[in-house]
């Protein structure tokens, strides 16, 4: 009541009566506090809305901070009408990220793919600490391999028997690079100041020149110096695993496990490698023509890689005796210590308990030693022990010694029993 009447607007015919009061004319203020403009006050259109609506005190309070994306792993759908809620929740919050009155606050947007993959990582952190981890999955993200799992899985550890040790251990000591005999106790020890692995390289590769090499290293620093000229030669002498040769801290500290396998490492590298390409074919088949005439040749499956059957065929201790007594006869070979007799009269040709094994193989190990052929086992160890790297570099020791030789054993005449030659002159 009381407003003046409106203008006439325009395009609408003069003369038209004002414009009745509205509805509600007369009704008492508003109470004071509500936050709404007094009576009279300038009209309000297009301005913002006064900070203070609804506070009883008058004051200003601050804008509230926008609600926070909460990190919570999503809720485990179990039922497909679930499944399908959640699934078009993303949709309805819509690509600004703001969350819709009363939904899930905790729902992220359609641009926040990466957050919902840690989510899910976060999630199946405990079924990772269960199941073991698998090569294909990277610690920090699905793709890719884990270095860990992969050596884990697929690479394994080398290991070394002590009963191997041993027996290279002899093949070190049959090359005279030390004063006194290697053994288990004080291998790691004697290799500590590199003087015995300079001489173990230089005696497999003479032609080897070590600098400056400290011939008495009683600290740290010459000793080190000494494993790394003989490290330089193990890694440029030949196509070794750099995964089996140690560091020379290593080396200097005694790791007596590294030290085993690095000497594993050496023995086949320099010592079978070489042995198997250039001299085994041809060795195998001189055993083979000696014990044809013994009525024991030896399989064709033994005589090529892998050589299955090679050691059983060796094993009884006979055809390693008749090899020796073709080039020795019935002898006595004297030495300063003893004499030895070569008689076929001791040797079981066909041995069926493990006395007249070991009785065989003392035999044959006692000659070989009174003429100086290097041993690499114990008699124990060649009867029970199968290991055809060492049988083949046991029989190079004997085809190196009697390759040369000719057959000591009297021709046949008449009656009397001695050696015939057949068409192809064996």
């Amino acid at each position: 009541a009381g407003m003046p009447p409106m203008p006439p607007m325009p395009g609408m015919p003069a003369g038209m009566p004002p414009m009745p009061p509205m509805p509600g004319a007369g009704l008492p203020p508003p109470p004071a506090g509500m936050g709404l403009p007094p009576a009279g006050a300038p009209p309000t259109e297009g301005l913002p809305p006064p900070t203070g609506a609804f506070q009883v005190t008058g004051t200003a309070a601050p804008p509230k901070a926008p609600p926070k994306k909460s990190k919570a792993a999503p809720k485990k759908v179990t039922d497909h009408h679930e499944w399908l809620d959640a699934a078009v929740v993303p949709i309805m919050v819509g690509r600004t990220g703001s969350v819709i009155p009363g939904g899930p606050e905790d729902v992220p947007s359609d641009d926040d793919d990466d957050d919902i993959s840690d989510e899910s990582s976060e999630e199946s952190e405990e079924k990772k600490e269960e199941e073991p981890l698998s090569p294909r999955r990277k610690s920090g993200g699905r793709h890719g391999h884990d270095r860990k799992a992969l050596v884990a899985s697929h690479l394994k550890k080398p290991k070394m028997s002590v009963r191997k040790l041993c027996q290279i251990l002899r093949w070190i000591n049959t090359m005279k690079v030390w004063p006194k005999p290697l053994d288990l106790a004080t291998v790691h020890i004697d290799m500590c100041n590199g003087l015995l692995l300079c001489k173990l390289m230089k005696a497999l590769c003479p032609d080897t020149v070590y600098v400056n090499l400290h011939k008495r290293p009683l600290s740290r620093k010459p000793a080190i110096s000494n494993i790394e000229q003989a490290l330089s030669v193990i890694w440029r002498g030949g196509k070794v695993n750099n995964s089996r040769v140690p560091s020379a801290a290593d080396i200097y500290s005694g790791k007596s496990d590294k030290i085993t396998i690095m000497l594993g490492e050496i023995f086949e590298v320099y010592t079978m490698r070489k042995l198997r390409k250039s001299v085994v074919p041809e060795m195998l088949q001189w055993f083979h023509i000696i014990l044809k005439q013994y009525g024991r040749p030896i399989k064709a499956s033994a005589m090529r890689p892998p050589y299955t059957g090679l050691f059983q065929h060796f094993n009884s201790g006979v055809s390693l005796f008749c090899s020796i007594f073709h080039f020795m006869g019935v002898s006595e070979v004297r030495t300063s210590r003893a004499t030895t007799q070569v008689d076929p009269k001791v040797i079981y040709e066909q041995p069926s308990n493990l006395a007249e094994y070991r009785s065989n193989i003392t035999e044959v190990f006692k000659i070989m030693k009174s003429i100086k052929i290097d041993c690499f086992w114990e008699v124990d160890e060649f009867v029970n022990f199968h290991d055809t790297d060492f049988l083949l570099l046991q029989l190079y020791k004997i085809y190196d010694h009697f390759v040369e030789m000719r057959c000591a054993l009297p021709p046949a005449h008449g009656d009397v029993t001695g050696v015939t030659a057949d068409g192809n002159g064996e």
